[in-house]
Order: structure tokens, then C-alpha cells, then sequence
């Protein structure tokens, strides 16, 4: 889920959380609150301001994740995790060691995932009605960061640091967004960490994506998920 983006108002987190438990076994809510100070620091905010902001609207889409648990059975919340980026992220040596090589990766200039990044970055940075000095090197650093969650997040699950979760031998992670993200299918297939080196053969890759729109959420059937009503 995307910090400040009207996307994500109460009424669909709600619906999305439940929309992914009737269909995966296990759910992992990402609240990027980390890599989001990079954003606002592009956006030309200092680093006290960028961090209140990254802080602040963390935790209110937080909130809204939690108030959406409420609304599901004791078993049902069991099964949903929502990582802290400071405590549970940051601290996995494995997401640190994908952070260093995505970043390798990103600063060969004139790389196809290197311009990959660039258009996701201008994309995000460009939608400030009155853009400050736009830092796009920032703007980049907080995609990177959330890149290298998703390549790493078997990795932060087997940490132990999160309490009560218990991984199963072997899972194929599938990142779920309301749009198609470019830069996430190009990474997937070509630089992810299970993937090939050339890219050509991308079958062993466990990372996936499915797109779930407004329109999909709307229709689909809620009846699946026990709620706390229903215990």
C-alpha cells in the first residue's frame, strides 16, 4: 500500500485485506513508511519534516490496516502480518544484501532497469502540483527499497523477528497492487534474485504479481472470510 494515495481510503483497505485472505494462505501488508521518507525528500522537504511525514501517514494507513482486522475472525487475523519497516525490515541482513545489489544494479547508468526506475520515480515525483527541487536520486531509493522487500521477503519472514509467524518450507510470493507496475515485472523477470542473469529464463522466479482494481474489489464475494460477526 502507497503512503497519502486516495487509492487506499478505508472502505478499500478493507476490502482488499479481505479479498487477499479468501485467496492466499498468508497475507503480508507492506506500509513502505520507511522508503517513503526518500520520497518527501525528493519532494525537497528536510530530513525532520520527511521523517514526521513518513511517520504520520504510516501510521494512519496503519490504522486503517488495523481497524480492517478488526473486522475478521481471530483466525483470519492470525494469518495476516504487517511488517515495521524499522523493526522487522532494516534490521534482515539478507533485505540489506538485495538493497546493496539492486542498488549495484540501478547505478549502471544507461541500464535498461536503470531507465526502468527512472520512469516509475518521474512518475511518482511528477505528480507534485508545485514541485519544490526535485531530487530524482531520492525519488529512486524508495522504489529500490521496496523492490528489495519483495526480492527479500522470504528472507525477513524466516528472520524470526516477526512474533507468532510460522514459515511454511517453501511459498511463492505473489505481490498484489490496484495498477501494473513496469518497473516490478521488468525487476521480476530480470533481476530478481531467483531469476536468471540474462533474464531468459525466468521460470524459477518466485515472484509474481496480480492486479486488483477498484472494479474487482467491488464484485467480489466477501463471503468467504469469516469476520468477528461470524466467531
Amino acid at each position: 500500500m502507497s503512503l497519502e494515495n486516495s487509492f487506499f481510503s478505508k472502505e478499500t483497505v478493507d476490502s482488499l485485506i479481505k479479498f487477499c485472505c479468501s485467496h492466499y494462505d498468508q497475507v503480508v501488508v507492506m506500509l513502505p513508511d520507511g522508503p517513503a521518507y526518500h520520497t518527501y525528500r525528493a519532494f525537497g522537504f528536510d530530513e525532520i519534516k520527511s521523517r514526521a511525514k513518513a511517520h504520520r501517514h504510516g501510521n494512519n494507513l496503519r490504522n486503517k490496516v488495523a481497524a480492517s482486522l478488526g473486522g475478521l475472525s481471530a483466525a483470519a487475523r492470525k494469518r495476516v502480518l504487517c511488517p515495521r519497516w524499522a523493526t522487522d525490515v532494516d534490521v534482515c541482513l539478507e533485505y540489506q544484501a538485495q538493497l546493496t545489489r539492486i542498488r549495484a544494479l540501478h547505478s549502471c547508468e544507461g541500464s535498461a532497469f536503470s531507465e526502468q526506475v527512472h520512469a516509475a520515480s518521474a512518475q511518482v515525483v511528477g505528480r507534485e502540483s508545485n514541485p519544490r527541487h526535485i531530487d530524482t536520486a531520492l525519488g529512486a531509493e524508495c522504489l529500490l527499497q521496496e523492490l528489495a522487500f519483495l526480492d527479500a521477503l522470504d528472507a525477513i519472514l524466516n528472520s524470526g523477528a516477526l512474533k507468532g509467524y510460522e514459515p511454511p518450507e517453501s511459498f511463492v510470493s505473489v505481490f498484489v497492487y490496484h495498477k501494473p507496475w513496469p518497473v516490478f515485472d521488468f525487476f521480476r523477470m530480470n533481476c530478481a534474485s531467483d531469476s536468471s542473469t540474462d533474464g531468459s529464463s525466468c521460470g524459477s522466479c518466485k515472484l509474481s504479481m496480480e492486479v486488483v482494481t477498484a472494479e474487482m474489489l467491488r464484485h467480489h464475494s466477501l463471503s468467504t472470510v469469516p469476520t468477528a460477526a461470524a466467531e
